[in-house]
């Protein structure tokens, strides 16, 4: 047996500079690139979720809106419906002149005349 040089281990496989400067290269450029991705990940999910509340916001706003200006034309035609009963235009005892008049009502607001259609 051949004796091994001075300040290396007598038994043993014995590392390579090269190794250990490539093994120390591919460790700090996988947690390097590991971070990077957890990171954007992380960042992502985050815009993601603020982006999803924004859009929800709007779109029950403008729900919302398109229901109180629903309601508030409905409420315009029995106000004029109620102005018309107690002024004795409109009587609710011709079950036909009245299905008529409520037909023609509905037809003059755009937005409730698809109960009409």
């Amino acid at each position: 047996m051949k004796p091994s040089a001075p300040g290396w281990p007598a038994k043993g496989r014995q590392i390579s500079f090269r190794s250990v400067l490539l093994g120390s290269v591919l460790a700090i450029l996988l947690v390097s690139v590991g971070l990077v991705g957890l990171v954007s990940y992380a960042n992502a999910t985050l815009a993601v979720r603020k982006l999803s509340g924004h859009v929800l916001r709007q779109t029950s706003d403008r729900i919302r809106e398109e229901i109180e200006s629903l309601l508030e034309r409905a409420v315009l035609v029995s106000r004029v419906n109620k102005n018309r009963y107690n002024s004795r235009e409109l009587t609710y005892d011709d079950f036909d002149e009245i299905t008529e008049h409520f037909y023609k009502s509905m037809g003059v607001l755009e937005e409730l005349s698809y109960v009409t259609r």
